[in-house]
């Protein structure tokens, strides 16, 4: 799907589901196009993002601490510490 495919279904589900069930929206690829996806997310609606890393990358776990570490400061939600 594109973004802005992705997008419409987002914000169809946040509609469709006025607030009953929680919306959970993609934010996959690149970080550049994750933070696309995650502002999309938020202004969408959506309850929260599915951050996954940069596919068929091999990156040191620091890259992948800077990938969500960016993704999550382009919003204006805060991150939830699950460790």
């Amino acid at each position: 799907m594109t973004s802005a495919e992705i997008d419409r279904v987002v914000r169809a589900a946040v509609v469709e589901t006025a607030g009953w069930v929680p919306v959970i929206a993609p934010a996959t690829a690149g970080t550049r196009m994750a933070i696309e996806q995650a502002r999309a997310a938020e202004a969408a609606g959506a309850d929260g993002i599915l951050l996954l890393p940069p596919y068929l990358v091999e990156a040191a776990p620091e890259g992948i601490i800077e990938h969500v570490t960016r993704v999550c400061a382009a919003t204006s939600r805060k991150q939830h510490d699950h460790n």
